[in-house]
Formats: C-alpha cells, sequence, structure tokens
C-alpha cells in the first residue's frame, strides 16, 4: 500500500481539485462560446437573451456571463470552499504521518462526489448557456480552492521542515 507523508496528500487534494476545475472551466467556456455559434442559435438560451437586452449584444452578453461566472466562483473559492479544504487538511494532518494515498478523503466525500456527477449528468437538460455559467463557476471555484490547498500544503512543508532542523 502506498504511503504518503502530509504534505505529499495534501498537494495530490489540491491538483485533484485543480484539474476538475480546469476540466470545468474549460468546458464552461466552450458551452458559452458554442452556445453564440449560428448552428446553435434555435436552442433556448435564456440568460444570454436577458443580458443581450442589457448589454447590447449576444457577445457582450457572453462576457458579462464569463465574468459573473469567474466572478461567483471567485467567491464561492474563498468563502465556502476554504472551509471545505480547513476541514480537509486538519482531517489529513489528523492521520498517522505517513498515510495511505487512500485515507485522501472520507468515504463520504465520495459519495458527495457521485451526487456532483449525477447533478452534472442532470445539467445536460438545461440550455447551453446555463449549462455553461454554472461550468465557469464551479470550475473557477474548484481552482481557487485548489489554490487554498496548495497554500496549505507548501505551509505544512515548512511546519515539517523546522520541525526536522529542531531536532
Amino acid at each position: 500500500m502506498l504511503r504518503v507523508p502530509h504534505t505529499i496528500l495534501i498537494a495530490i487534494s489540491g491538483v485533484i481539485w485543480l484539474s476538475i476545475g480546469i476540466m470545468l472551466l474549460s468546458m464552461g467556456t466552450n458551452f458559452l462560446v458554442g452556445s453564440l455559434l449560428e448552428a446553435n442559435q434555435s436552442q433556448p438560451h435564456p440568460m444570454l437573451h436577458l443580458f443581450a437586452g442589457i448589454s447590447g449584444g449576444l457577445e457582450q452578453a457572453m462576457i458579462i456571463l464569463l465574468a459573473l461566472g469567474l466572478g461567483l466562483g471567485l467567491l464561492k473559492g474563498r468563502l465556502i470552499f476554504r472551509k471545505t479544504v480547513d476541514r480537509s487538511v486538519k482531517r489529513i494532518l489528523s492521520l498517522p504521518n505517513p498515510t495511505s494515498i487512500f485515507n485522501i478523503y472520507e468515504k463520504k466525500y465520495y459519495i458527495l462526489l457521485l451526487g456532483m456527477v449525477f447533478l452534472g449528468v442532470l445539467a445536460r437538460m438545461t440550455p447551453q448557456d446555463v449549462r455553461g455559467f454554472i461550468d465557469v463557476a464551479i470550475g473557477s471555484a474548484l481552482i481557487q480552492g485548489a489554490v487554498l490547498y496548495f497554500k496549505q500544503a507548501i505551509a505544512q512543508y515548512f511546519v515539517t521542515e523546522s520541525e526536522a532542523t529542531q531536532d
């Protein structure tokens, strides 16, 4: 069984969040841009048309949706995911060091992941612009959460190093 130090486990969690965040951000951006294509104009785009009336065009509306998604994701990452990351790091630090890589998340976290995958499948039924906005917001929030994991991993690395030099 592969055993890794706490610092590596925290960093791996950050890499996972970063990877999924980049994937969702990319998909969301593609959905938003794709909703502007002529081939997709027959489909409903409620958010784009709402903001197009305010901003003066579909392209400007798409940029507004992208900016709002990024901003909302940043806020969610800083306000909500900060607590999640802190709780996860605290749990990892309570484990023996080094610990199994399979201890990276609790069992209930995997159930939450399955729920999010199910919601992602349901999101396929939403209009393209709505799905794009949601994916951009969640993707940018996950990237912000990954940054928080990386900060914790770096801080833990220096704590471990300073303890090693004191011994």
